[in-house]
């Protein structure tokens, strides 16, 4: 598995039409980089944080999560990659933000 430099990293978030950074909802902090978080946002790019495995946690966990980081000015959805539960609500979600 080859890594991205943080050049690399930069140069591949200024294409992008929004970034999506995927965080594990049993522990989201664990698992976010506040420094591509702040390539973003200094590329002035739209963000948004999902917040997968909710099929680990009991539902208002997740809305919790989601809470916290709209206290933030952060847009979160939350998801399960494994049952796909939230996938097309995120799907619907992007397809009519980014078209």
């Amino acid at each position: 598995m080859m890594l991205l430099s943080w050049k690399n990293l930069r140069s591949l978030i200024k294409r992008a039409d929004i970034v999506l950074e995927v965080v594990e909802s049993r522990n989201p902090f664990a698992t976010r980089s506040i420094r591509v978080e702040r390539i973003v946002e200094s590329l002035g790019k739209p963000f948004m944080i999902i917040i997968n495995k909710c099929d680990l946690v009991p539902l208002w966990v997740c809305k919790e999560w989601q809470e916290y980081f709209k206290a933030q000015n952060i847009s979160s959805f939350y998801i399960s990659s494994l049952t796909l539960s939230g996938v097309k609500k995120l799907k619907r979600f992007l397809d009519k933000t980014i078209l």
